[in-house]
């Protein structure tokens, strides 16, 4: 009977996985013009449905600290499956009540004049404010706190390699929040912005100064020893470039996703200690792989254990997880959910950290089968309203770039739940608030600007 339960439970994932992918094709009208619900789609088909798929077919348990987790309860796949099917359904819900005709709308965009708006005097100067404050606070960041890869390093020599890192990051990291921004936020925004300009106008010394920034960026943040952060502003980059250009080829995309995987995997052999432990390339690229799995099996693990938690052994939190995710925003303020879900699954820890609780996750321990459900299709009306407007031809090259930083994030909220995405949301907000007041002001005496190339 069991064996009978586990097939239908992953039948019935499949399909809802298949007619949410119809619904999704039906609202954009394209899989090569990648939209903000293409985003969701694809990180929680990666990142979630295909690991709790794994998971529930092997039949075998897991451990989440030190406790066992039965993943042959269907609870948790058909969770995961409702939430995938709901997030089409709000997004169908908006495109057939605005009317939205996808196909018209995606032809008329990719029909439209590439026209920049970043081209001015006040432009350019609001774009070099954006830059030295992100500079300015990343240069803090490592003057206060070090370079936390060099901890990492450093921490090598300890027998207990992993775990003396994982001190030294958190040491490193603490407190640091509103320093990091420089890195992860401010400075990203700025450098989309650019690269924007540059893939609109093509001149190649703009292209060779974002190409520039790019690297400066990415370096930054391998330094922080977050594969996260780099991973996420390569997806930007990616996703504004095809939005300028008003799709992408798949060739692109490939080659998209193999860079993301190299730097991932170089990322990965340093902070696991493996390339002291060099011995060629193929058990190299093997090791990046199992790690590769290894941390997208984590997230959908703990998963599981907050279902198997929520309400049995813990009443539902309603509302009060998203409460605490607004608060830890605070300076100095109490922790998140994700830090609360941390210290519940893993109580022996003395390490602080994050758990991933997919949006399922969160939703669920905050409202149950019911949060699942409409938190889901909220998100699908939210991402599918944002690619309308994406979609508009006369929408500024300045606004079209803000909105798919913010769309992004909230897309990548289908790993991390909304606690994780709220900081960079809000500071994300507010960069692209100060660059267009600081625009606008200027605009304001300078009538009449020329333009820059």
């Amino acid at each position: 009977m069991s064996w009978v339960l586990a097939h239908l439970t992953v039948i019935g994932v499949g399909a809802a996985f298949l007619v949410s992918l119809i619904l999704i094709v039906a609202c954009t009208a394209s899989m090569t013009f990648v939209s903000p619900v293409h985003l969701y789609f694809y990180f929680y088909s990666f990142y979630v449905l295909i690991w709790v798929v794994l998971l529930h077919a092997s039949g075998e348990p897991t451990y989440v600290g030190s406790a066992s987790v039965d993943t042959t309860s269907p609870v948790t796949a058909w969770l995961v499956g409702i939430g995938l099917l709901c997030f089409s359904l709000g997004a169908v819900a908006v495109a057939v009540g605005s009317g939205f005709r996808p196909t018209e709308a995606l032809a008329s965009y990719r029909a439209r004049a590439l026209v920049s708006d970043v081209n001015d005097d006040a432009s350019v100067v609001a774009l070099m404010i954006i830059f030295a404050l992100g500079a300015g606070l990343a240069v803090s960041f490592f003057v206060m706190k070090g370079i936390p890869l060099a901890a990492y390093l450093e921490a090598g020599s300890d027998s207990h390699f992993f775990r003396a890192m994982s001190e030294a990051r958190a040491e490193s990291l603490v407190g640091s929040g509103y320093l990091m921004q420089g890195i992860t936020t401010i400075l990203p925004i700025g450098i989309l912005l650019l690269s924007a300009h540059a893939a609109t106008v093509q001149r190649w010394p703009l292209t060779a100064l974002a190409l520039l920034c790019v690297v400066g960026v990415i370096a930054a943040m391998f330094s922080l020893t977050s594969r996260g952060h780099f991973v996420m502003f390569l997806v930007l980059l990616f996703v504004v470039n095809q939005t300028v250009r008003g799709g992408v080829k798949w060739k692109r995309m490939v080659t998209w996703i193999i860079v993301s995987f190299l730097l991932f995997s170089i990322s990965s052999l340093v902070k696991f200690g493996l390339i002291e432990q060099w011995t060629g390339l193929g058990p190299a690229m093997a090791a990046s792989v199992t790690i590769l799995a290894d941390r997208l099996a984590l997230g959908v693990r703990q998963l599981y254990a907050l279902v198997s938690i929520f309400p049995r052994e813990h009443d539902f939190l309603l509302g009060r997880g998203l409460f605490w995710d607004v608060r830890a925003l605070l300076p100095g303020a109490d922790i998140g959910f994700n830090r609360w879900a941390f210290d519940l699954l893993y109580p022996a820890s003395a390490v602080p950290a994050n758990i991933t609780p997919t949006s399922v996750g969160e939703w669920y321990a905050n409202f149950g089968v019911a949060g699942v459900v409409m938190g889901s299709a909220m998100l699908g009306a939210i991402l599918q309203f944002t690619h309308q407007c994406l979609l508009k031809p006369g929408l500024w090259l300045s606004a079209r770039v803000s909105l798919v930083f913010l769309a992004a994030y909230e897309a990548k909220s289908a790993i991390n739940g909304q606690g994780a995405v709220a900081e960079p949301l809000i500071s994300g907000i507010m960069t692209i608030l100060l660059f267009f007041l600081i625009r606008w002001f200027l605009r304001g005496g300078v009538k009449g600007a020329r333009s820059w190339p």
